[in-house]
């Protein structure tokens, strides 16, 4: 960024003719009283734990004496760690920014995240693109449809859960048939005329039972 900066300004200088003071200001182009814009380099953490490692490279350093340490450059670090952050100091973001990484603070919990994203009403109106990307850096597994679709993060954390008490009600119903075939010498089928599975489940229950056995 301050390699751009400098160009641009000698490129600017050269354009507008800027007399220079010196032979090396005129070889450069770059003038003693040129100025750059600072750059803040930020370092956003996706974790829902606290930010524990080193913030400096003289953190990192096996050196403590401040003989040598004050020739050395610290290159701190500005992290943005949801987990430090106070929920009220989430206002201070003013994009969805600030929705994801409410997200990633409480991803860990089950309980405080579902109480978080019914209480903000943002969350019923999240863009694709955000949801997409709390999906893949928290390991969530909400089902996104079109992406120019809004998405409401309260009801996908519900069909989260459906899904998975669904899933056990299907492993229960396979060890269930897993028992009866071996118990009482029985195929598949029979097994599952026995306890009445319904038709359009009795193909994906033969294949789960099948890849189990394999494995």
């Amino acid at each position: 960024q301050y390699s751009d900066q400098v160009y641009e300004i000698c490129k600017t200088n050269k354009k507008n003719n800027e007399k220079s003071n010196t032979s090396g200001e005129f070889l450069s182009q770059f003038h003693k009283g040129d100025k750059l814009i600072p750059v803040i380099t930020l370092v956003i953490y996706l974790g829902p734990d606290e930010w524990d490692a080193p913030m400096s490279v003289h953190e990192m350093l096996d050196v403590k004496d401040p003989r040598i340490l004050k020739y050395v450059q610290d290159y701190r670090l500005n992290v943005i760690a949801p987990a430090s952050i106070p929920d009220e100091d989430f206002e201070n973001f003013h994009t969805e920014l600030k929705q994801a990484l409410k997200y990633v603070k409480y991803s860990s919990n089950k309980e405080l995240l579902k109480k978080m994203v019914e209480e903000d009403e943002s969350f019923k109106h999240l863009s694709w693109e955000t949801a997409n990307m709390i999906n893949q850096v928290t390991g969530s597994k909400m089902k996104l449809q079109s992406s120019k679709e809004e998405v409401n993060v309260c009801k996908a954390i519900e069909d989260i859960k459906a899904d998975g008490i669904l899933e056990g009600i299907e492993i229960g119903q396979t060890e269930l048939i897993k028992t009866l075939m071996v118990k009482q010498n029985l195929s598949a089928d029979e097994a599952m005329e026995i306890l009445d599975i319904p038709e359009d489940k009795r193909k994906s229950y033969k294949e789960m039972i099948e890849n189990k056995g394999e494995n």
